[in-house]
């Protein structure tokens, strides 16, 4: 945590919650993927097959090498492939990307969104859908030589959205069984079998360097046939030996047996190991059985149990977990066997309170990000000072990364949540979560949460809550181009609002967004319109400003001569409020009214006032919108320019950047 921005944020029995800014590190090619073992031994024959393959890309090919990985859970395939990707970086010079694809990993939206980060495009000019993110993503990888890594892949149709159009590029796809659909698009297979005996005994030696493996050789070799000769299996009874220094080979070998052995390969190591552990470190092991996202940090596990950082070191030591940039990491299959001992050994009401201690956790860590990124004015059913109190907020770059980080266990949360029919924390943990789905807009993600959310607050008789939580649902269908579900879901909102007029405005306003999005301008108007004048009775002056905008963005659409008036008014009650956001889109507004009147004149001058605003806030986005437009009225490439060099700014490519110069 050193020499990084911190912010904490703590609530009576939760826990706290540490904010961290991701740091600002200079443009690299990207390096993706686990961390790898040191303890990594030959294979020779599939390394060189690989290699073979590998040699086939070429610019010229019509598309890339696309190589199958086959072989069992556990048997080694991700290592073998994040070796291979290294052995070969001098040949693919443009970078490593790894996405797993198997349901512990992200959604293909969000994986799609982690490479085009690792290639340089900027949150703020990320494309909100996953096709156009995958249409960028083959745009900006044309011409690449880079190594393309897919994890637990079950079917071409996940497959297929991640391949580049470059043949200079490898693409190994990892699975248990090659999709038949995925057949005929593959350049080779590689079956990974378990280790050879001779490599087997080569791990253990490697983890356990002593004189017990060359000293017990017939013991040794019949272990490594107990444990299935699976890297994962070995690498934890090596653990196990080394950390036992007293035991002999036998011992354990005999213990597998018992327990077994290679029927049973993985979960017999593991029994072995979890028998060593120490009270704290097992029950701490069993806990982690009921994460379903599998990613864990020290606050988390604080917060569900009260345990210490030390038992999560104890399982790093026992190769349980492994480390990861922000926590630690269970590998599903011991996952697996960690859910089935809190099964037998945990109550339900155990796992119940668990989970309710997580949920807590979540909620405040949520709550004080959307507070960050929303500001305290924003409408909320859930008051967030109920859990803030006032204190300090982090950063708003902050509260997107801790977003990032957590809202796998959220939703995996939010799931188990509901079906224990604890509905008021799954709603609240949704409508907290708007605020980072609508910048980074996960739409997949997004629309599962907000089912959720808005279904719980229908299950506890919450109308404000559910009509907030349909408004926010309303807005994925839209993102999505479901306009027909959006108005449903809208339909519904307007009708539990009533009564709460500063609600039943904000269900107007999500309206008359559908109705723009749409392009039915007259429609947006009068919903805008009906929004506005609530917000006025009210005295929501940001509220009031805000729909101003919309008012004449509606007015705009219509070629409405008004509009400029509007634009300006709005920037008016902007500034004697002290809202720059809703200034510069109120300024942004005229500009472009002022541009389709013709009137170039006045329009430098206000351009000049908002790219000075734009520099002020750091909105790089509208300072090449800013220079964009100044090219276009002068034709000067000056312009074109310092647009380029703003969106560059932001992370773009060079690609993207010439894009845009056209």
């Amino acid at each position: 945590m050193s020499g990084h921005a911190a912010n904490v944020v703590q609530a009576g029995s939760i826990g706290t919650v540490t904010f961290l800014e991701a740091p600002q590190l200079p443009r690299t090619k990207p390096a993706m993927g686990p961390l790898v073992t040191e303890q990594f031994v030959n294979r020779t024959s599939e390394r060189a097959t690989l290699a073979d393959l590998a040699a086939l890309a070429d610019p010229d090919r019509k598309r890339p090498v696309i190589v199958g990985l086959r072989g069992l859970a556990g048997v080694g395939k991700t290592t073998l492939s994040l070796w291979v990707a290294r052995a070969l970086a001098a040949d693919f010079p443009d970078g490593l990307l790894y996405a797993d694809l198997g349901p512990n990993g992200p959604s293909p939206s969000e994986s799609m969104s982690q490479w085009l980060t690792a290639l340089g495009v900027h949150e703020s000019t990320m494309p909100t859908g996953f096709n156009d993110r995958a249409v960028l993503f083959r745009g900006l990888t044309a011409d690449s030589r880079a190594i393309l890594v897919l994890d637990d892949a079950t079917t071409f149709a996940a497959v297929e959205p991640f391949l580049p159009t470059s043949g200079a590029s490898l693409v190994l796809v990892l699975t248990q069984r090659v999709p038949d659909e995925l057949r005929s698009h593959l350049t080779g297979i590689v079956q990974v079998e378990g280790l050879s005996t001779e490599h087997s005994i080569q791990l253990l030696a490697g983890i356990c360097p002593d004189d017990r493996i060359a000293a017990e050789s017939a013991a040794v070799a019949e272990l490594v046939e107990l444990c299935g000769r699976l890297p994962l299996a070995l690498q934890i009874i090596g653990v196990h030996l080394a950390k036992r220094s007293r035991r002999t080979v036998r011992q354990v070998t005999d213990e597998l047996r018992a327990a077994g052995g290679s029927v049973r390969a993985v979960a017999t190591a593991l029994d072995a190991v979890y028998a060593e552990l120490d009270e704290p470190a097992q029950r701490l092991y069993r806990v982690l059985g009921l994460l379903s996202g599998g990613r864990f940090t020290d606050e988390l596990i604080a917060a569900m149990t009260g345990i210490g950082p030390d038992a999560a070191i104890t399982l790093l030591d026992w190769n349980l977990v492994s480390e990861t940039d922000s926590g630690y990491l269970i590998h599903p299959q011991v996952r697996a066997h960690a859910l089935l001992l809190s099964s037998t050994k945990d109550s339900d009401d155990d796992r119940a309170e668990i989970l309710r201690r997580a949920l807590n956790w979540w909620l405040l860590g949520a709550t004080a990000a959307d507070v960050a990124l929303g500001g305290r004015r924003k409408l909320r059913i859930a008051d967030p000072e109920r859990l803030l109190a006032g204190q300090s907020l982090p950063s708003k770059a902050a509260a997107r990364t801790w977003f990032e980080r957590e809202q796998y266990g959220i939703v995996a949360a939010m799931e188990a949540a509901a079906k224990r029919q604890w509905h008021e924390p799954v709603w609240q943990l949704g409508e907290a979560m708007f605020s980072y789905f609508d910048r980074r807009r996960p739409l997949a993600t997004w629309l599962k949460v907000m089912k959720l959310a808005a279904q719980s607050a229908k299950d506890c008789h919450d109308a404000r809550a559910e009509a907030r939580c349909r408004c926010l649902l309303a807005k994925a269908y839209q993102e999505l181009e479901r306009f027909d579900e959006a108005a449903a879901q809208l339909d519904l909102a307007r009708e539990l609002a009533a009564g709460d007029e500063r609600l039943l405005a904000s269900t107007f306003d999500f309206t008359g967004n559908l109705a723009l999005r749409r392009k039915e301008f007259a429609v947006a108007l009068d919903w805008f319109q009906r929004a506005l004048e609530i917000n006025i009775q009210l005295g929501q002056q940001r509220g009031t400003a805000l729909m101003t905008v919309f008012v004449g963005r509606a007015q705009a659409g219509l070629g409405a001569a008004d509009a400029l008036a509007t634009f300006q008014e709005a920037a008016r009650l902007a500034r004697e409020i002290d809202e720059p956001d809703v200034l510069i889109r109120a300024e942004l507004g005229a500009a472009e009214v002022l541009v389709a009147l013709g009137r170039n004149a006045e329009v430098e001058a206000l351009l000049g006032q908002v790219a000075e605003l734009a520099t002020e806030l750091k909105k790089l986005d509208v300072q090449a919108k800013v220079a964009l437009l100044r090219a276009d009225l002068t034709g000067d490439d000056r312009y074109r320019e310092e647009a380029i060099a703003a969106y560059e700014a932001m992370g773009n490519t060079p690609q993207v950047a010439r894009l845009i110069a056209g």
